[in-house]
């Protein structure tokens, strides 16, 4: 990963990290390629949640039809997308 990238992780896990810690204190610990949602870190409104910031915060739209595990799913995986969608 290069440094954008480290830097747009570093923010989402940050994300993450309080929006778990808000709607399931009591999730597991993880890492940047653990699917959250399969972990528990985040519920339905949690990912909701995200999402919204994910769209304000980075200037981008998600569509429905994007919101899959591939996208979504880990750290990882979005920040991979992001970085995508700001870049297209």
């Amino acid at each position: 990963m290069n440094h954008a990238c480290d830097a747009v992780a570093q923010q989402i896990r940050a994300k993450v990290d309080e929006l778990k810690d808000g709607f399931v204190p009591s999730a597991p610990e993880y890492t940047d390629n653990d699917v959250i949602i399969e972990l528990g870190i985040l519920d339905s409104p949690g990912v909701i949640e995200l999402i919204v910031w994910l769209e304000e915060r980075f200037g981008i739209e998600i569509p429905d039809e994007e919101v899959t595990i591939e996208n979504l799913g880990s750290i990882c995986a979005i920040t991979a997308y992001v970085t995508a969608r700001k870049t297209a």
